[in-house]
């Protein structure tokens, strides 16, 4: 492992480390999770300055609550409820959701082993979940297809301030796009199929600029790690601009497309 300082610590995170599967009962991190700790700790490094920002803007008493959406078996949730309540010393409330019973299980399983009692995990579809509390921050990570989608339509349509997104696959696009004069290209798949991954992040960012978010997208891990490393994160500055949702939406017909995104 790199000598690089760490901001999820293995020596202070070793209870969180081994009930989330990171760490064995060695008191070492496993082999085969080496790249999942590496990626988990970036993930805080990237996000710590939007953190320090949140709380800062929050004051002192009120807890940072942060919703993440198709939150699979809730790794970063874990990891930044310790990071944000051990670490910073700040207050914070996570609620997790995700359409599928197993994985809402073992997160509820592992909340319990940590006595994280700020933590509730929903079996729902984000489509249909009605908060009943504002949220400050949205996370989703490699939600699948257009679940990316649904979790930007929720922070848009719940007035979220906050978006951290690292899209996934990207089949929506794929499935139904062109683009005139290039078809000698687009008939290679493997072309297409990455021209779609662009496109659709790119109309994604696009959306939520049309929206009032100020938006970046970087390179969140090495491509090494996964194609998958593009990480979008999105503030909430000014109101709707309708002319920009119209070129969206223009856009969206010059490709023969649409999104799920603004489908809300």
């Amino acid at each position: 492992m790199s000598r690089r300082e760490y901001y999820i610590k293995a020596g202070d995170a070793e209870n969180l480390l081994k009930v989330i599967g990171i760490m064995g009962k060695n008191g070492k991190i496993r082999n085969d999770m080496i790249r999942k700790y590496n990626q988990i700790d970036h993930f805080v490094e990237l996000i710590h300055p939007l953190l320090e920002s949140l709380c800062s803007e929050l004051g002192g008493k009120n807890a940072v609550r942060i919703i993440d959406c198709a939150c699979g078996k809730s790794y970063l949730s874990f990891v930044l409820n310790y990071y944000i309540k051990e670490v910073m010393g700040r207050k914070c409330y996570f609620t997790g959701l995700d359409y599928n019973p197993v994985v809402i299980a073992d997160s509820e399983k592992m909340a319990s082993e940590l006595r994280y009692n700020n933590m509730e995990f929903i079996e729902t579809n984000i489509m249909y979940y009605e908060p009943k509390q504002e949220y400050d921050l949205l996370l989703t990570l490699h939600a699948c297809d257009t679940a990316t989608d649904m979790a930007l339509n929720f922070a848009m349509k719940n007035n979220v301030k906050h978006i951290v997104c690292v899209p996934c696959c990207h089949r929506e696009m794929n499935e139904t796009y062109s683009l005139g004069g290039f078809e000698d290209i687009l008939k290679y798949g493997i072309l297409k199929a990455r021209i779609a991954d662009a496109l659709t992040d790119g109309m994604r960012a696009k959306y939520l600029e049309a929206y009032g978010y100020d938006v970046s997208v970087v390179e969140y891990i090495s491509p090494l790690d996964t194609p998958k490393n593009l990480m979008i994160r999105a503030e909430k500055r000014r109101g709707i601009d309708y002319d920009k949702i119209r070129e969206f939406y223009d856009l969206c017909e010059k490709l023969g497309t649409s999104l799920t995104i603004g489908d809300f």
